[in-house]
């Protein structure tokens, strides 16, 4: 009694620290004695740990059906760790073969027990909930982060294009102007010299020209100061004329005023004056016709001299510009000819730098590429392991008030209650034990479940676990059932040293009765 106890005493700190749930789970353990085996717990750790390969393989054995019984489960996931934290049995309150109503006490559980459990689940449920919130928070400052650097790496891929872009455009813009100036150097080489060529033939052209306008403008010159000094001689004439003519018409008012004022005859006198006063209108009328003529000839005359010497300045712009043109050509000639290696190495020069640029700036673009890419991958992983996080902690917080709804459910008061009505096929525990998952607490039997008992070697129960799906093949059925595994005994069974062996239940729903007991089966596991 002492060895079973102290087995089932660190059965149950085990569970206190590793933690289980109601009514379901991987690890029930059906118990065929009260002694409970480290031995198995150790073959569940390596069923659990092969459970993630990727590998796996079919492992058959035989049996026969038999009439089902349903397990009420112990499976409490106990958080945190305490010496009086397990629940130890006080009695047992029903046995194998009594009628049971849901609800009805089965087992009495010591006090301090309850009471340790209760509150071991209560601090579970305020540190889960502190945690939950503490995540809330994390979470809403993770995500925020990660935007933050999200839209740091976009702005940085944005500026990374802009820049490639502006690398490319400065490049292509080198290459052009020293392509430019290349082509222009070899442009003066092979046209200037035809250029200055043509500007000399043109020089010596208008400076022969200049030489006959000069000519011309001298005797234009030379007219022109005649055709101006005759001019002046005919308006001399002319005035002398108008002058005397304005004096006869003086004398012949005055005349005329005196006749008729003296009542004189002087006729004759009268008559003289205006024979000559038309004389004089005559020589003033033909020395004015002469003036005008000679105005129009200097007129004339002053034109043309004009005119050649506008020609003459025309003629020596057009030289001085030639001449500078020349002079211009020569130098650019000259320093085409000097600068045309330089130019033609500053083009190759640009091409190279433009080639390397190009790679560089490419090269440098792909990493910001990269960089966004890894930014995007790395900002969806922060989201997701936040989201996780948070989720993580909400299931914890959930879990932990429903294994206080789960305790509330199995414990009334200090007692464990029938999770259904019927019969018991079994009690599998004994006062002093300690419930604990790898046990279930109580048998019913069920006439709508089919059991199969069958034999698994040692070096393959720690593959099997109890909830685990199988396949089986039964007699006379023409496809396939899914069972589950219902149970497993703790203590082995050896035919020899060698061989060991261990009693696995499996459970087949029959609500449809279409299998009958006494059936021989084949259990199909899918063990790593």
């Amino acid at each position: 009694m002492h060895r079973k106890r102290k087995i089932a005493l660190i059965m149950a700190a085990v569970l206190v620290i590793a933690g289980v749930g109601i009514y379901g789970g991987k690890s029930i353990l059906k118990k065929s004695s009260s002694k409970q085996s480290q031995k198995t717990q150790t073959s569940e750790s390596k069923g659990e740990n092969s459970g993630e390969s990727q590998n796996s393989s079919i492992l058959q054995a035989g049996g026969t059906t038999s009439g089902g019984t349903d397990y009420q489960l112990y499976n409490l996931n106990l958080a945190g760790t305490s010496k009086t934290g397990a629940l130890e049995v006080k009695s047992v309150l029903k046995s194998s073969g009594d009628e049971v109503k849901k609800g009805e006490a089965l087992i009495k559980l010591t006090k301090d027990s309850v009471t340790d459990t209760k509150n071991i689940l209560s601090k579970a449920v305020k540190t889960y909930k502190k945690k939950y919130e503490s995540a809330k928070l994390d979470y809403e400052e993770a995500v925020f982060d990660a935007k933050s650097d999200y839209q740091d790496s976009l702005s940085a891929y944005a500026s990374a294009l802009t820049d490639y872009k502006d690398s490319l455009s400065e490049y292509t813009g080198s290459v052009k102007e020293a392509k430019k100036q290349l082509d222009n150097s070899k442009k003066i080489i092979s046209t200037y010299p035809e250029k200055i060529k043509k500007a000399k033939q043109d020089l010596t052209k208008k400076q022969k020209q200049l030489i006959s306008i000069n000519k011309k403008l001298k005797k234009a010159k030379k007219q022109a100061d005649n055709k101006a000094k005759n001019l002046q001689s005919k308006q001399n004439a002319y005035e002398q004329a108008k002058q005397k003519n304005d004096e006869l018409n003086t004398v012949s008012r005055y005349i005329g005023e005196f006749s008729r004022e003296n009542k004189s005859d002087i006729s004759q006198l009268t008559k003289d004056i205006e024979e000559k006063l038309a004389s004089s209108n005559q020589e003033m009328t033909a020395k004015n016709n002469a003036y005008k003529k000679a105005s129009n000839q200097a007129d004339k005359a002053q034109k043309t001299y004009d005119s050649y010497s506008s020609k003459k300045n025309q003629l020596t712009s057009q030289i001085s510009k030639l001449r500078n043109n020349i002079s211009s050509y020569g130098s650019a000639y000259k320093n085409a000819k000097m600068n045309l290696a330089a130019y033609s190495s500053s083009y190759n020069q640009a091409l190279s730098q433009e080639t390397t640029g190009r790679v560089s700036a490419k090269k440098t673009y792909d990493e910001s590429v990269r960089a966004y890419k890894s930014a995007d991958t790395v900002y969806k992983a922060a989201i997701k392991s936040a989201k996780e996080t948070l989720q993580k902690a909400k299931d914890n917080y959930t879990n932990a008030r429903d294994r206080i709804k789960a305790f509330n459910k199995l414990v009334s008061g200090n007692n464990v209650v029938a999770s259904m009505s019927g019969t018991l096929s079994e009690i599998s525990y004994e006062s002093g034990d300690i419930l604990n998952s790898m046990t279930a607490i109580a048998g019913y039997s069920n006439e709508n479940t089919l059991s199969i008992d069958v034999t698994v070697d040692q070096t393959d129960i720690g593959n099997i676990s109890v909830g685990d799906e199988v396949s089986v093949n039964i007699q006379n059925m023409p496809q396939t059932v899914t069972g589950k595994v219902a149970a497993i005994e703790t203590a082995s069974s050896s035919e020899s040293v060698s061989k060991v062996t261990y009693t696995v239940t499996v459970s087949v729903d029959n609500t449809q009765g279409m299998m009958s007991s006494g059936s021989t089966a084949q259990v199909n596991f899918t063990v790593e």
